[in-house]
This record gives C-alpha cells, sequence and structure tokens, in this order.
C-alpha cells in the first residue's frame, strides 16, 4: 500500500452550521476551495481537505449513504492500492473517478461505512 497520510474528510452537517464552519476553518487557516449554500471545502496547508455539507447537499450518492463522516486516504498509485482491498475482501463502492486534480475512489470499510482512496495528478 502506498499510503502516504489521511487527506480529506467530508462531514454532513445543518445548513446553518457552515456559517459556523467558515469561521471555524477561518481561525485555523484553513483556505477555501469552494463555497456554495450547500458545500464549503477547505484546505490545510499541507493539501488536506475538509468538506463541510449541509443536509440540502446533492452529491454522489454513496458518499453519505452509509454515515455522516466520510475519510479519504492519500495513495501515490490508486489502481495498485485499489486492487490490494478488493484482494483482502473490501468492495469498491465507485470505479476510480477523475476529480480534477485527483483521482478517487470509494470501498466499504470493515465497519460498512465507505472510505476514499485518493491520488494526486
Amino acid at each position: 500500500m502506498s499510503l502516504t497520510k489521511i487527506d480529506w474528510v467530508a462531514t454532513k452537517i445543518t445548513e446553518r452550521s457552515l456559517d459556523s464552519a467558515r469561521s471555524f476553518g477561518a481561525a485555523l487557516g484553513l483556505g477555501v476551495i469552494v463555497d456554495t449554500p450547500t458545500q464549503l471545502m477547505m484546505q490545510a496547508p499541507d493539501g488536506g481537505v475538509v468538506e463541510f455539507c449541509s443536509s440540502d447537499y446533492v452529491g454522489p450518492a454513496h458518499l453519505f449513504a452509509r454515515q455522516d463522516m466520510v475519510f479519504g486516504f492519500a495513495v501515490t498509485d490508486i489502481v495498485a492500492d485499489g486492487a490490494k482491498l478488493i484482494d483482502a475482501g473490501f468492495e469498491s463502492v465507485t470505479e476510480i473517478t477523475d476529480g480534477g486534480p485527483v483521482l478517487f475512489q470509494h470501498f466499504r470499510g470493515p465497519d460498512g461505512r465507505n472510505y476514499g482512496l485518493i491520488q494526486h495528478k
């Protein structure tokens, strides 16, 4: 496995909490990447991303299908590392997806929740 770090976390919060999330991120020094009425993505200096989504957020069905928080692990070879998870008996929830500056794929983890692999281009 070519894991380098925990790279991304997405959490579902109430719509009014997005204002609070903006203040929280600003106090931590996170830079805003995406800011819409239903989604706020902020980035740390090391590139790690935290994503706050309101209950009205319309995103991929698998994202919050099993939980209100999803973690993504940065890897250097998403194809090989995804295959290792599948070989170990973990279900792929999505195909490898091109997300602009990253490739990502989600898997069902040991607890039944979804987790992501992320490869930066």
